[in-house]
């Protein structure tokens, strides 16, 4: 495996590309699925397994809200203040990608219990949690703050040119 330096510029539009993405595939996924539940009719599976969905779905949104919000904590609180810039940059995508994906998975779920049951509530809680998704876009100052950053590391952020991160890649 080969590195890849990045500038702060090239790791700030990475994250917002990983971020857009995420919300983008909800969204689309969304299209299709109003698109099949307008053609057919809700499976027969929804009448059996309604009461289940409208239980589990809104306990995973919970948990997942919560679970986003004390790891991304926990992970924050964890970097060594002393670490260098690249590194702390590394740990922070890793933790953004983590707290992305504990809200993508019961917005999916739900989705796809809109998809068995045809029931609009399921479409509803997706929505809630990709604007919450929405809510966590990255951005400089999010980062400088989460991370708690030196002037000097501050300077180097605010910089578009500045060698901020490494990106691994396959040779």
């Amino acid at each position: 495996m080969q590195s890849q330096n990045q500038t702060s510029k090239e790791y700030f539009n990475s994250l917002t590309i990983i971020h857009a993405a995420l919300i983008a595939g909800q969204l689309m996924f969304i299209g299709v699925l109003v698109y099949l539940n307008r053609s057919e009719s809700p499976t027969s599976y929804s009448e059996n397994h309604n009461d289940i969905f409208l239980i589990l779905a809104p306990v995973l949104a919970i948990l997942g809200i919560l679970g986003g919000f004390f790891i991304t904590k926990n992970r924050l609180e964890s970097i060594d203040k002393r670490t260098e810039l690249k590194d702390k940059l590394e740990h922070y995508r890793t933790t953004l990608i983590i707290k992305f994906a504990l809200l993508e998975g019961p917005s999916l779920f739900s989705l796809v219990c809109f998809l068995l049951s045809g029931n609009y509530m399921f479409l509803g809680l997706s929505a809630i949690l990709i604007l919450i998704l929405f809510t966590y876009r990255p951005t400089k100052e999010k980062t400088m703050r989460d991370l708690e950053l030196s002037h000097k590391d501050r300077l180097l952020i605010e910089d578009p040119e500045a060698i901020v991160a490494e990106v691994k890649t396959k040779s």
